[in-house]
């Protein structure tokens, strides 16, 4: 039982410190992901991060993105776009990741107005 608490608390601690709150990943870890070899760990979780972050803002209709790939475009497009952003963007990568990658994919797939 005591550990529990403890556990608990550790937790809680996390989720109200400020830098929770500085943002979960910045650009400059995502761009090292995203450089890793095929079949890494480092490459799933640039894959995962990307449409992660693509499914969260698609789903929130408060959201400040708008993306509107055309049909049939895939993850390894997504994340090339992605990729290829952060190369071209280098000054951007200190931002969170989650504003780059949202950079990235509204620029390439804009949505009609």
């Amino acid at each position: 039982m005591m550990i529990k608490k403890l556990v608990t608390v550790i937790v809680l601690s996390f989720l109200f410190s400020p830098a929770s709150y500085a943002g979960f990943m910045k650009g400059n870890t995502l761009v090292e992901d995203c450089k890793a070899d095929e079949d890494t760990i480092e490459e799933a979780l640039c894959y995962g991060y990307v449409m992660g972050v693509y499914d969260r803002h698609t789903m929130d209709m408060n959201s400040a993105f708008s993306s509107c790939p055309p049909q049939g475009v895939t993850a390894a497009q997504m994340v090339s776009v992605v990729r290829k952003f952060m190369a071209e963007n280098p000054q951007l990568l200190h931002q969170n990741a989650s504003s780059v990658v949202a950079w990235a994919l509204s620029g390439a797939f804009p949505c009609p107005d």
